[in-house]
């Protein structure tokens, strides 16, 4: 049976520092204190799991609900170790049952992380994407070796067109391992109901207000979230920044969100950096956009895939 855990944190600090995590709970609600996995000056190198159980009929916390990491008047660190790049595309095509892949810029991506290779199928589907075990990074950081052959071929290539203009046709290739893990329980999958981030404290009336804000600090960095969102649910999305106003100290960059079950959602947000990130098997809104009216928001770099 699930962990009946209940983590609040208020006005204090829980802090995990040094040593690996393996953290399960029901709950995890910040109420003006501090939740740390990592710092960007002192990113969390080891690794850390932190896993939220539940079901359907779970019991909510108002507004933030259940299955749930809230956030609060509060800070919330997530930190795993830096990688030189988040994605990056083929330098030359792939054939099926090929063991290797040649890519257009470097990667630093640890042995035995999981990798996404984008569908380049001639009949322009995302069925022929696939996922692969990497077992070795050479050549400078530009050839990756799998541990198994792919299953179909992915271009890697430039074509020329008439009146000398050319296109790439190339698949993408991203990282889908991080150290640090927060993912909902086994029985997510089954369903889909699964943890969600929610951020939010509010101070003001008008979620047009860009004067107002700053009620809490979300910095997000290189790590993982999965099994996250609850289907059919409003706003119980994977990652939830939700009425906070501005949040020029909040970042969620070179992250990946993967087999989730409701949408990344920005509600009247405004001055968030949202950069460098992979979505891969995400259902709904991969990057969302709630009411139009949010601005200063920086959304660059991102892959998404397989939406």
């Amino acid at each position: 049976s699930p962990p009946r855990v209940y983590m609040l944190v208020v006005q204090g600090a829980l802090i995990f520092d040094r040593v690996d995590i393996q953290f399960d709970a029901n709950y995890i609600f910040v109420m003006g204190g501090t939740f740390q996995v990592g710092t960007q000056a002192e990113p969390f190198l080891q690794n850390a799991m932190i896993t939220l159980h539940g079901s359907p009929v779970s019991k909510e916390i108002p507004q933030y609900g259940a299955k749930v990491i809230g956030c609060r008047f509060c800070t919330l660190d997530l930190h795993g170790k830096p990688v030189l790049r988040s994605h990056t595309k083929l330098a030359q095509t792939a054939l099926k049952g090929a063991t290797e892949l040649w890519l257009q810029e470097p990667v630093d991506w640890d042995v035995l992380s999981q990798i996404l290779i984008t569908s380049t199928a001639v009949n322009g589907s995302m069925e022929e994407a696939e996922t692969a075990t990497l077992i070795g990074v050479s050549d400078g950081g530009r050839k990756l070796t799998l541990a198994t052959k792919i299953w179909y071929e992915h271009l890697g290539q430039t074509f020329p067109l008439a009146g000398g203009h050319s296109v790439d046709f190339r698949a993408n290739v991203a990282l889908l391992t991080r150290n640090v893990v927060v993912q909902g329980d086994p029985k997510s999958i089954l369903d889909k109901h699964g943890v969600h981030i929610m951020l939010h404290s509010r101070r003001h009336h008008a979620i047009v207000n860009r004067s107002q804000g700053k009620t809490l600090t979300a910095r997000l960095e290189n790590f993982e979230l999965r099994y996250a969102g609850q289907m059919g649910r409003l706003g119980r999305y994977s990652l939830h920044w939700h009425m906070i106003g501005a949040v020029r100290n909040s970042y969620f960059r070179s992250n990946v969100v993967h087999h989730t079950y409701n949408r990344i959602a920005r509600h009247g947000v405004h001055f968030l950096r949202v950069q460098d990130n992979v979505g891969f098997e995400n259902m709904g809104h991969a990057l969302f956009i709630e009411d139009g009216i949010e601005t200063k928001n920086i959304i660059t770099g991102n892959l998404i895939a397989n939406t």
